[in-house]
């Protein structure tokens, strides 16, 4: 059974006194292990222009009940099935341009951190046809590789 965790009733929270609608509003919010939805659903309610919310195949259902449970509050909200050890992002997800990655409480074990930082690796990868990417998205993807191969080294 999936639960509403401590770290996503403190970020939800810490976006909406401590960050001013502004920032979000008109935004593209990905959550990333979204579980029950709260952090994304919130960014929503806050002036999100869209919401997507990730996680295993198994959460899918309940995360699109929620959005329905919720639609009359939220601006645009959407689910899409993201599985962290596939190489490949789904489509949806690798073609919408996001202005902020958010989660809480997204790994409980080793394996877990690495997989995090491949997808997070992945999603801030340059496109590729984009020669004029910005510079900080680069350096992250450089620094998420790097730490990615340090955690496998750990693994081996």
């Amino acid at each position: 059974m999936t639960s509403l965790d401590t770290g996503s009733i403190a970020l939800a929270r810490y976006l909406e006194y401590d960050v001013t609608q502004s920032k979000l509003k008109g935004k593209t919010i990905l959550e990333l292990g979204s579980g029950v939805g709260y952090l994304g659903l919130t960014t929503s309610l806050l002036g999100a222009e869209e919401a997507v919310l990730s996680d295993r195949a198994a959460l899918v259902p309940l995360l699109r009940s929620n959005i329905a449970r919720n639609a009359d509050l939220l601006g645009s909200a959407r689910v899409v099935e993201l599985d962290w050890s596939h190489s490949q992002l789904p489509t949806d997800i690798e073609s919408t341009d996001f202005d902020y990655i958010v989660g809480s409480d997204l790994t409980y074990e080793h394996h877990g951190a690495q997989l995090l930082v491949q997808v997070l690796a992945r999603l801030c990868a340059p496109p590729a046809h984009s020669a004029s990417s910005s510079a900080r998205a680069g350096k992250f993807y450089d620094a998420s590789l790097n730490l990615s191969a340090r955690l496998a080294s750990r693994q081996a």
